[in-house]
C-alpha cells in the first residue's frame, strides 16, 4: 500500500503528513468574529474582536482574520499530484485512528472501504491503522506543506484506489 521509502522530495496525492492544523468554523456565523488589527509591531498583533454584524464592511477587503477553532491531525493530500506544485492551494483531509470508530462491524466496513466518506489506511511503522475523513476537507497554502513532515506515500496502485474513493464520494451514484 505504501512505498518502502519516500520516493523523492516532491509531494504527491495520497502523501500522509505529520500533524497539521485543521480549521473548523464555528456553527453560527455570528460566533466567527473578525479580528480587527489595531497595532502590529515586531510580529505581534494587537486586535479587537467584533461580531460580523457590528461591522457593516466586515469582509470589504476580501479577506479578514477571524477567530475559529482548530485541531491538529495527520493529514492526507487529496489534490492531484500534477496540481500540487502549480496551484497556490492544496486540498487535504484529516486522518483519524480506526480505533475511534465504534463497533467492530463499522470498523470492518471502513477497512473494506464500504463507507464512502472514509478511506482506510493500514498501519505502517509508527503510523497506526487509520482512515481519511473526506467530510472534513481543508484547503491549505502549498507553501505550508513540507515534504520533511511526510510519514508515508501511497503506492501507485493505492493512489488509484484513493482516486476511485474520491470519485465515489463526490460523484455518486457509484456504479461498479
Amino acid at each position: 500500500m505504501y512505498y518502502n521509502e519516500n520516493p523523492d522530495e516532491n509531494l504527491y496525492q495520497g502523501d500522509i503528513l505529520h500533524h497539521f492544523p485543521i480549521v473548523i468554523l464555528p456553527d453560527q456565523l455570528e460566533i466567527a468574529r473578525p479580528i480587527i488589527p489595531t497595532k502590529v509591531s515586531e510580529g505581534l498583533i494587537e486586535a479587537e474582536l467584533k461580531l460580523e454584524s457590528e461591522l457593516p464592511d466586515a469582509f470589504s477587503k476580501g479577506t479578514e482574520l477571524i477567530l475559529a477553532s482548530a485541531y491538529s491531525a495527520n493529514i492526507m493530500i487529496l489534490s492531484q499530484t500534477c496540481d500540487i506544485d502549480h496551484r497556490e492551494f492544496v486540498a487535504v483531509a484529516p486522518i483519524f485512528p480506526l480505533e475511534q470508530v465504534e463497533g467492530k462491524s463499522r470498523r470492518d466496513a471502513v477497512k473494506e472501504n464500504r463507507v464512502n466518506h472514509r478511506f482506510y489506511l493500514p498501519p505502517v511503522a509508527d503510523f497506526v491503522e487509520s482512515y481519511v475523513d473526506f467530510t472534513v476537507i481543508n484547503s491549505v497554502k502549498r507553501s505550508r506543506l513540507n515534504v520533511a513532515n511526510r510519514i508515508a506515500s501511497l503506492s501507485d496502485l493505492y493512489r488509484h484506489h484513493l482516486a476511485e474513493a474520491l470519485h465515489g464520494f463526490f460523484c455518486r451514484p457509484f456504479l461498479p
